[in-house]
């Protein structure tokens, strides 16, 4: 007994998670799953998912299975998306948490809610970008991932200033762009339904890329609105897409800053203006 179990997991780094539900439709049953269990093969991590029984479980692994085994609609992205793509800061080389994305309404199982990982799970639902765009298939530690691609992770770190990343981060992250794809990018933006993301990732643009490759973006065609969007506060006003930025962004340290110092009109400092 084993030998048809070996045989299907034999492919799959340490670490993997099995779905019971899987192992089912590859013709491992419930009860010779059972049976793999008392035989100390397979151990459960909770209600639906395995392990092998002398392996810990993965975070990586476990969201591979959620990802290719129940076809779940969730995906990596942010700033851990860009870690695994290698095009970040140093800073970002060491993992303090999992940015985890899914749709409106998907919600994830219980036996990956309730395990004790190791890295704390950051899971957030949002309609801001369709599923079709800017994913990628990618592995890490052995495990088959679907991440966000570098110019999709950069508008979700966006996406989540200023209370889940940091725009400092953000403008590191944008500055590693090597070979931008401008029409992926146009693309990415109209669909975008982020009009902070949006304004953001057009400004940063604005002052990192050179400006021949960003003048073949349309912010005509891209949802930014008209209202004050306020990212840090105290802050200084950037009169062009109408946002609070935070003072350090556009200190003489930052690129931004020499590019926007000469047209801040405004810094706040709560309601007071000086």
């Amino acid at each position: 007994m084993g030998n048809k179990l070996d045989q299907l997991v034999d492919s799959y780094p340490k670490g993997s998670v099995f779905l019971t539900s899987w192992l089912e439709k590859e013709g491992i049953s419930k009860s010779l799953q059972q049976k793999y269990r008392k035989s100390k093969k397979l151990k459960s991590i909770g209600r639906g998912a395995m392990v092998m029984f002398n392996q810990t479980p993965n975070i990586f692994g476990a969201i591979s299975a959620l990802q290719n085994q129940s076809n779940l609609k969730v995906h990596i992205g942010s700033t851990t998306s860009l870690i695994i793509i290698n095009k970040t800061h140093d800073v970002y080389f060491t993992i303090p948490n999992v940015d985890l994305f899914g749709d409106i309404g998907q919600k994830l199982p219980k036996w990956f809610i309730n395990y004790d990982w190791d890295l704390e799970i950051d899971y957030r639902t949002s309609n801001m970008l369709p599923q079709s765009i800017g994913l990628i298939q990618k592995k890490h530690d052995g495990h088959k991932l679907t991440i966000s691609c570098h110019e999709r992770a950069l508008l979700e770190q966006m996406y989540s200033a200023p209370n889940r990343a940091n725009l400092e981060k953000c403008f590191l992250s944008f500055e590693m762009i090597s070979s931008p794809n401008i029409p992926f990018i146009q693309r990415m933006l109209e669909n975008s339904k982020s009009a902070k993301a949006n304004r953001v990732f057009l400004l940063f643009s604005e002052n990192i890329l050179p400006s021949k490759l960003f003048r073949k973006l349309n912010p005509l065609r891209i949802k930014l609105g008209n209202h004050l969007i306020t990212l840090s506060k105290p802050g200084v006003k950037e009169p062009k897409y109408n946002m609070m930025l935070p003072y350090d962004l556009v200190a003489k340290d930052f690129n931004l800053g020499r590019g926007l110092i000469k047209t801040i009109t405004d810094i706040h400092y709560g309601e007071r203006r000086v």
